[in-house]
């Protein structure tokens, strides 16, 4: 999680409008509009609220500690009493920590005093507005958390406010206090401490300063995210409890109120998801969310137990590794395409788990996993599943390709589809759509044998015809044995040629 800057974190405590006590400038508070200020201990301080309408139906206050509690109250003289404006003595209600609302309905024309005492030295925030009641202006939302399998990341979500989406900007905040926090403001004072005016290092809404680093303090920390409605809360300790809060801000008017919030949220690391023998699972990997794992028991003691990976996409890959009792079973593999992991003879009620991880390069792969003790069906391509083709044997219309065999009898099918030369080329094949392919009808030529390698054969060559002269194709081998699944082989493009004579 990264901090916010020192410059945002002082508009969180003091806006443009701020004021101080001692400044000869009147404290005049304006509707629609944050205004700041830091109050010293002793008496009490006025702010002044004029309200020009005749009448409003609403009239809110909302007043915000930022750094210490404040006791306040509102004194109203309307228009038609006499004499000016005095301050009222003792009327301050006790001290509130978090923020408050008072709301006067209706309201008539006339001056509102709001007064404020604080018992140290203190930052605090005032707002008023008419448009409409609070309750409807800070709508709430429910936070959603799932745990990752990344250590110590929590994904968060939100719903999009309904209230100004297009004007509202969220920042979460995430720490390990006894409570929550309840506004940004204290977040902010939590932060960078309690500030005087004249210490300001950093003009509000202007740039950094390099070499001044604001504080954590309560172990604190913010993210700001725009319009984001997710984030992936990082680094967060297993064992430990968080709050996490949402705020959104007006960007127009810097105000800002809590959205969504969780409180005693605990990161802990997702279980694996279980395996059934024989039955295919799925995982989908992401940059956000690189892992996952699957837990397989050995219901039926055999001689070995295999695992079937296949990463799908033209560019599928991912690393796998199968471990038991915490310990790693073999080296971690890359499959790209379709793979197989073995255990030699493996106890019955022994706990696999197989991880899953995307490569750096690979910013997602849909993953098909199957585990069991009784064989796998599927063919096992070799080592290098390439095509070759024979150019010496090349005609108008038929090209002639070699290709390792898998073992054992197999059925083997040839698609040739025509492209242009402006096509893109990949040269692995998505192995979760070979079959589909197959049925697609979207080939040129379609050529199926069931060949049974003879013995020591170690290429089988097969024959391409009916193909166009000057024209272009990927050509594309694919194997399959009984009811398992279809694997092919990596893909080449061949050129036949122009002339037939």
């Amino acid at each position: 999680m990264s901090l916010c800057g020192l410059a945002w974190l002082a508009v969180c405590l003091s806006a443009a409008s701020s004021r101080r006590p001692e400044d000869s400038t009147p404290m005049v508070i304006e509707e629609d509009k944050l205004f700041s200020a830091f109050l010293y201990p002793g008496k009490a301080v006025s702010f002044f609220y004029l309200l020009q309408q005749e009448e409003v139906s609403i009239l809110s206050f909302t007043v915000t500690p930022c750094t210490a509690p404040v006791a306040w109250d509102i004194v109203v003289r309307n228009t038609n009493e006499t004499g000016k404006v005095e301050e009222a003595g003792e009327v301050l209600r006790p001290s509130e920590e978090g923020p408050t609302v008072r709301v006067l309905s209706p309201a008539y024309k006339g001056l509102y005093t709001v007064q404020l005492r604080v018992q140290q030295e203190a930052w605090v925030q005032l707002y008023v507005t008419y448009l409409s009641h609070p309750s409807q202006l800070r709508p709430v939302s429910r936070l959603h958390l799932v745990n990752r399998r990344t250590q110590g990341q929590i994904f968060v979500r939100w719903q999009r406010t309904t209230v100004d989406p297009d004007e509202t900007e969220y920042v979460i905040v995430v720490h390990r206090g006894e409570e929550a926090l309840q506004s940004l403001c204290k977040a902010g004072g939590e932060m960078l401490g309690v500030q005087r005016p004249k210490e300001w290092t950093v003009t509000p809404g202007g740039g950094s300063n390099d070499k001044i680093h604001p504080p954590r303090r309560g172990d604190i920390v913010m993210d700001r995210v725009g319009k984001r409605t997710s984030w992936l809360v990082r680094d967060l300790e297993p064992k430990e409890r968080y709050h996490v809060e949402v705020f959104a801000v007006n960007i127009n008017t810097n105000f800002s109120y809590r959205y969504a919030a969780a409180s005693n949220v605990t990161y802990r690391r997702p279980k694996p998801l279980p395996l059934q023998d024989g039955k295919q699972a799925i995982a989908d990997l992401r940059r956000s969310e690189p892992r996952a794992a699957f837990r397989y028991k050995v219901r039926e003691a055999g001689s070995q137990l295999e695992v079937g990976v296949t990463a799908c996409g033209s560019s599928g890959s991912v690393l796998a590794e199968l471990r038991q009792r915490g310990s790693a079973v073999g080296d971690k593999a890359t499959i790209s395409g379709h793979g197989v992991l073995r255990v030699s003879s493996p106890q019955q009620g022994a706990v696999f788990v197989l991880r899953l991880r995307l490569p750096p390069h690979v910013r997602s792969a849909h993953v098909q996993v199957t585990a069991t003790t009784k064989g796998l069906d599927d063919p096992v391509l070799p080592e290098l599943a390439v095509v070759h083709e024979y150019k010496g044997l090349r005609t108008c219309n038929q090209l002639t390709l070699g290709w390792v065999p898998v073992q054992g009898e197999a059925l083997y099918c040839v698609t040739a589809t025509q492209v242009r030369r402006k096509d893109v080329f990949h040269q692995m094949p998505d192995q979760c759509a070979v079959e589909q392919a197959l049925n697609s009808l979207a080939y040129s030529v379609l050529q199926c044998s069931q060949i049974v390698p003879k013995e020591n054969q170690t290429v089988i060559t097969e024959p391409i015809t009916n193909l166009k002269p000057g024209k272009q194709y990927d050509i594309q081998v694919s194997v399959k044995k009984g009811n398992s699944k279809v694997l092919s082989y990596e893909l080449i493009r061949v050129r036949t040629k122009n002339s037939c004579k």
